[in-house]
């Protein structure tokens, strides 16, 4: 006869993890089940699983952060995702970074005015080249 995975104390773990905000996965992990067959027992046993996708990577905001979507020529998203890449950082680890340089050090002024001088040198083909930036913080 096959071992049971959904004993009742099996059950009572899995509202336990669920309680504790785990995934379907983790929860299978933790029992030595799988996501689908967690998910239908929960289901079965009224056991609220988390809700919600992954973020492909992308860190959640933590408390007092908020998102920003920034967007940027192609070229600039090009050569940010280089300099990250030279030193070992996500390119939203490195454009929050730099953001938050601006505001701590009130360079607002300073980045402004060389932007405005960079930008008499900008073609008109640049315009409408922008790439979304997903940064959180």
């Amino acid at each position: 006869m096959p071992q049971r995975v959904f004993t009742p104390s099996a059950i009572e773990r899995m509202r336990e993890l669920a309680e504790q905000g785990k995934s379907a996965a983790e929860i299978a992990n933790d029992i030595g089940s799988t996501p689908a067959s967690v998910r239908v027992t929960c289901h079965k046993n009224k056991i609220k699983l988390k809700r919600g996708r992954p973020n492909n990577g992308h860190p959640s905001p933590r408390d007092g952060e908020k998102t920003l979507v920034v967007r940027l020529r192609a070229r600039d998203y090009a050569a940010l995702k280089e300099k990250a890449a030279a030193m070992h950082k996500p390119t939203v680890e490195l454009a929050g970074t730099l953001l938050q340089a601006i505001v701590d050090s009130d360079l607002y002024d300073a980045v402004l005015d060389q932007r405005e001088d960079d930008s008499k040198t900008n073609s008109a083909s640049d315009v409408g080249k922008m790439v979304p930036v997903k940064k959180t913080a």
